[in-house]
C-alpha cells in the first residue's frame, strides 16, 4: 500500500533488506534517500553471488555513493544552515 512505502521511506527502520537496482532506484527519490541516509545502520543486499564484472564495479560506487549521502545527511543534520561546500 502506499501508507507502507511512506512509512519505509520515513526512515523509521535501522535494518534494509534489498537488492542492488532497488537500492540505487531509491537514490533517484529525495524522501527515499533521506529515509536511507537517516536511520539505516545496516543494509542486507540479496543476490550477492551476481556482482561481477561492471554490474559488481556498479554496487560497489552505489554503495560508497550511500556511505557519502548518509556522512552529508548527518552532518546536515546536525548543522542544517551549514553549506554542502563546508561539508
Amino acid at each position: 500500500s502506499f501508507k507502507a512505502i511512506q512509512k519505509a521511506y520515513a526512515g523509521d527502520y535501522s535494518l534494509l533488506i534489498s537488492n542492488m537496482d532497488t537500492l540505487s532506484l531509491r537514490f533517484a527519490h529525495p524522501e527515499a534517500s533521506k529515509g536511507l541516509c537517516m536511520n539505516i545502520d545496516l543494509i542486507v543486499i540479496d543476490e550477492i553471488h551476481l556482482f561481477r564484472g561492471i554490474y559488481g564495479s556498479h554496487c560497489q560506487m552505489a554503495l560508497k555513493r550511500l556511505r557519502l549521502m548518509k556522512h552529508v545527511w548527518k552532518k546536515r543534520h546536525e548543522n542544517p544552515s551549514m553549506s554542502f561546500s563546508d561539508i
